[in-house]
């Protein structure tokens, strides 16, 4: 679309996408939405855990990662014994048992415990909320598939120069679609 077009396009009509480009839209925007609430609720819980002096992120790189969430349910069912709660971890965190001991040696109280559970419980909502919205998007995007492709892998496409994963160009193809009537 180039400034002729535009400039010969009646006022009197809109310009605008089609409907299947207008509904995509729709749908990463509310996607977005819900990854931006995901952050919100994760640093909630990081809040918590941070006023009840357990130090998890300074040695977990994902507090919300596989072990921390078993970390994290065990404290929202009572325990506080940091020597258990570091046998939780799994993986390369079990090189990290001494430094989660230390970490996890806090003043947890019922409140605490309270707020954790409210907030994981959230997250996990939203977490599977983002699945049902991946799964969709994926569905209705089927149609342009081709041309995604083609735009993701275009060596003149910023997605493909700056190795942006289909998701995240996602909204920006949405955007850049042609407008039509």
């Amino acid at each position: 679309m180039d400034r002729r077009f535009i400039a010969a396009w009646p006022a009197t009509q809109k310009l605008r996408a089609g409907k299947p480009i207008r509904e995509l839209r729709d749908l990463t925007r509310s996607r977005a939405m819900l990854a931006r609430e995901k952050v919100r609720l994760s640093c909630r819980i990081q809040k918590v855990l941070e006023d009840a002096n357990i130090k998890l992120s300074s040695v977990a790189s994902d507090v919300l990662g596989s072990s921390g969430r078993s970390m994290l349910n065990a404290i929202i069912k009572g325990e506080s014994d940091p020597h258990v709660l570091a046998e939780m971890a799994q993986k390369r965190l079990r090189a990290k048992i001494p430094q989660l001991q230390m970490a996890l040696t806090g003043r947890l109280t019922e409140h605490h415990r309270f707020l954790l559970k409210q907030w994981l419980e959230m997250l996990e909502a939203v977490e599977s909320r983002i699945a049902i919205f991946d799964q969709k998007i994926e569905e209705t995007g089927r149609p342009f598939a081709e041309a995604v492709d083609t735009w993701v892998t275009s060596p003149v496409s910023i997605a493909s120069q700056a190795g942006v994963w289909r998701r995240r160009s996602e909204p920006i193809w949405i955007r850049s679609a042609p407008p039509t009537t």
